[in-house]
């Protein structure tokens, strides 16, 4: 549920499960997803294509192949991706990888997940100048093109083509924002404090 009271309440799609052991959440309750055709639709209502924050929890429990934590594109059809907003692994050892606007490998290897450890993802970007974090920490930063409009939703947990669902996250996600301007680097250090669960 969106708990910025702007509507923007996701729907859980193919296999995704809610979670509500807090044991199993970074915070309250989570989403699960087997890797297989899972996503879930998240409306982002406000956001703006120049500036704008996408931050979450994500804890892999494997992985191969791309696999997506987040993904947003206005091509919703086969062809190539436009309007890129993207965070994901590539390979099987969790190398963790940014698309933005019309560059799909805009920044990789920024840094290396870890199997069933909880991670802070935060990407801000900013008339054509992004900053990626991992754990509050600033990992990536440097010149982007090509995001110039927005489509209705994106997708956690897949990468926002509602027409190939393929590259589906493997694990857990929780605590997923978006916000529509930038975040600062305390801000978003803020958001990565609370610990997560052991």
């Amino acid at each position: 549920s969106d708990a910025s009271g702007n509507n923007n309440t996701g729907a859980l799609q193919g296999g995704t499960t809610w979670l509500t052991n807090v044991s199993q959440c970074q915070s309250g309750s989570c989403v699960s997803l087997d890797g297989v055709n899972d996503l879930i639709q998240e409306s982002i209502t406000g956001a703006l294509p120049n500036q704008g924050t996408v931050a979450v929890w994500a804890l892999p429990t494997g992985f191969g192949g791309t696999r997506y934590i987040l993904g947003h594109t206005t091509q919703q059809s086969t062809g190539p991706y436009a309007n890129r907003i993207q965070i994901y692994t590539d390979d099987s050892t969790g190398l963790l990888d940014i698309g933005l606007g019309d560059n799909h490998i805009l920044a990789t290897n920024i840094t290396q997940l870890t199997p069933n450890v909880w991670t802070h993802i935060a990407l801000t970007w900013n008339n054509a100048t992004y900053t990626a974090y991992v754990n509050g920490t600033q990992v990536s930063t440097g010149a982007y093109s090509g995001l110039n409009s927005l489509h209705p939703f994106l997708h956690l947990g897949n990468h926002g083509n509602s027409g190939d669902t393929q590259e589906s996250f493997l694990g857990r996600l929780d605590e997923a924002r978006v916000y529509n301007y930038p975040l600062t680097q305390t801000e978003v250090s803020q958001l990565a404090g609370t610990p997560p669960p052991t």
